[in-house]
């Protein structure tokens, strides 16, 4: 309670006014099947081409639906608290939860990592969640992508056609979704919904300097001579990087990958050039996905034996 003429300069009072679910999440994603869920709950959309690359396997292309761009896929969360001397483990679970945004590492010489941001209606709780059971199987590492293969890249197209030095680049997909203070009504303790609002692609990347082409082209839109002016004009390219399993897929000649693919984004220095040594330079840049004339303005491309995700009603 706010201080009230009473008196006495000290609260006197409080209530629980409301509650709601928030949860952030953080893992080495697995591309066998599971992670393919979140990523469809994440954009609102999948295709999937069948035995792409090979017989067997299959190639999904998680999007945001074309019909709403803002469509997004309500889950039920659940987070698990182990007894820390042993015992039932507690937790909680979230109802009408929305994949809030989703955070993609590509560190070089690692493995892929995830950040997911979970915002949900309506919370309860459970001391023992022994009884909680799941369909899907635990999956085991060897669906990790990692970097350090030949197979993975990093690639500004429109740019250069070959791989380009980068010791990481990160992807942040934000869902801007209703906060539960926009959604609390009279009558209820947990927001009334959790629609989308809003859309951002946000790109963070370290480029190990090669020569001065790619900072003039952001900076001075590629002049050339002793005096280059600086340029207005924002800098657009399309954009890839790719990540793929040490090894192939059991039976098959291909791994599985994930790759992440925007056909317009506008780059910008985020950062003067860094002299990290003699000779070692890097420029951090920074970019964000923009809606292309025609087509999906991003695309996560991923590589398994999964014959198609179906989002069950």
């Amino acid at each position: 309670m706010p201080p009230e003429v009473s008196g006495v300069p000290i609260v006197d009072g409080a209530h629980k006014l409301g509650a709601y679910f928030a949860s952030t999440v953080d893992m080495h994603p697995r591309l066998e099947d599971v992670f393919g869920w979140l990523l469809f709950a994440l954009c609102g959309d999948v295709s999937t081409v069948s035995d792409a690359p090979e017989a067997g396997m299959y190639t999904h292309y998680f999007r945001m639906s074309s019909a709403d761009y803002l469509a997004l896929k309500w889950v039920t969360a659940r987070r698990t608290i182990p007894a820390p001397e042993g015992g039932a483990a507690s937790g909680s679970q979230s109802l009408d939860t929305r994949v809030a945004s989703m955070m993609l590492n590509f560190p070089a010489a690692a493995r892929v990592s995830a950040r997911l941001g979970l915002l949900g209606r309506e919370p309860s709780f459970s001391d023992d969640v022994s009884g909680w059971s799941y369909a899907a199987e635990a999956e085991d590492s060897t669906s990790v992508p990692i970097t350090s293969s030949t197979a993975a890249y990093f690639k500004l197209p429109t740019f250069q056609a070959n791989n380009l030095p980068s010791p990481l680049v990160r992807v942040t997909i934000g869902n801007t979704v209703s906060q539960p203070q926009q959604e609390f009504i009279i009558g209820s303790p947990f927001p009334d919904d959790i629609i989308g609002l809003y859309r951002n692609v946000g790109l963070e990347v370290a480029y190990k300097w090669e020569d001065e082409d790619l900072y003039l082209e952001l900076v001075a839109a590629g002049g050339t001579g002793a005096s280059i002016p600086w340029s207005s004009v924002i800098y657009e390219t399309d954009f890839r990087v790719k990540a793929v399993s040490a090894a192939d897929v059991s039976g098959m000649s291909n791994p599985y990958s994930i790759e992440i693919y925007a056909p317009k984004v506008f780059m910008w220095p985020s950062a003067p050039p860094e002299i990290a040594g003699v000779n070692l330079i890097q420029l951090p840049l920074a970019g964000v996905v923009a809606r292309p004339s025609s087509g999906d303005p991003f695309q996560i491309i991923v590589v398994n034996e999964v014959a198609g995700y179906t989002w069950p009603t």
